[in-house]
């Protein structure tokens, strides 16, 4: 359970409480002067929340701005499927995430060989080509984490499951 998010529960549920003014120190502790706390927080909500089944079918997603140019970046990952990985059957979806575009190269077998195409495709520079990289992030992610991840609508919880799982 975060911590800080039940003590803003509590201070919207009891705005007129005695432990109120507590409550607020104790948020902007936790969320200014002790920000590790707060991310262990986020960090132990994630994994509450997202499941790690390596042998799950996973899908590597390329979020990039809506503002950025999303036809050129489909195009980019695509030529890079064929290039590298044409053997394969991979397909490149696109599904809007707040103010991100969410490209989804699908389907891996599982968490394994998800890998091999995430460690290829980061360090490959040719997929920027015509496209801002600013504001992007590559991951992987199991087919039912991300039905969950598009339902909950966090990506920044998601990637610190994702930091403590796949690097």
């Amino acid at each position: 359970v975060n911590f800080i998010t039940d003590l803003q529960k509590l201070l919207s549920k009891y705005p007129k409480s005695d432990i109120t003014e507590n409550a607020k120190i104790l948020i902007d502790y936790l969320q200014n002067v002790n920000p590790e706390a707060a991310k262990e927080q986020k960090i132990i909500q994630a994994k509450e929340l997202y499941v790690l089944n390596m042998g799950d079918i996973h899908f590597v997603i390329i979020s990039i701005p809506k503002s950025s140019n999303q036809n050129q970046m489909m195009f980019n990952i695509t030529n890079f499927n064929i290039d590298n990985f044409g053997e394969n059957d991979l397909k490149v979806m696109k599904s809007d995430f707040s103010q991100l575009a969410l490209l989804s190269v699908t389907s891996f077998k599982d968490a394994a060989e998800a890998k091999i195409y995430y460690e290829k495709i980061s360090d490959n520079a040719e997929l920027w080509r015509d496209v801002n990289k600013q504001g992007s992030t590559i991951f992987i992610i199991s087919r039912n984490n991300f039905e969950l991840l598009k339902k909950e609508n966090n990506l920044e919880t998601y990637l610190l499951f994702f930091e403590q799982n796949f690097k």
